[in-house]
């Protein structure tokens, strides 16, 4: 499981990814229902759609504080920090391996 947490005006965003469907939860709600505009849905959920995971993974999102738009523009600060810890256990993984190939 991997976290994130992402701040924007008074609005704080608490992140959740674990490996599945691709279902996101937003205050135990559909992010549509909660947010209650598609071009916010969009917007806080881009980082799953810039990197092509919207169907690895399966967020959960506790929001509070601040007006539907901040909390909307806060969540995407909370999802790519978490998406940054899943890149870099990817991307180091192999390193040790590779580093021990170049030696012979």
């Amino acid at each position: 499981m991997n976290r994130g947490t992402g701040r924007r005006k008074n609005a704080i965003a608490r992140v959740r990814l674990t490996p599945g469907e691709g279902r996101v939860i937003v205050n135990e709600k559909d992010p549509l229902a909660y947010l209650g505009r598609r071009v916010l849905e969009m917007a806080a959920l881009a980082p799953l759609r810039v990197t092509s995971t919207q169907r690895k993974f399966d967020v959960s999102i506790k929001v509070e504080g601040g007006g539907v738009t901040g909390q909307a523009a806060a969540i995407p600060q909370g999802i790519a920090p978490a998406l940054l810890q899943v890149v870099a256990r990817v991307v180091r993984a192999p390193l040790p391996h590779a580093r021990a190939l170049d030696a012979d």
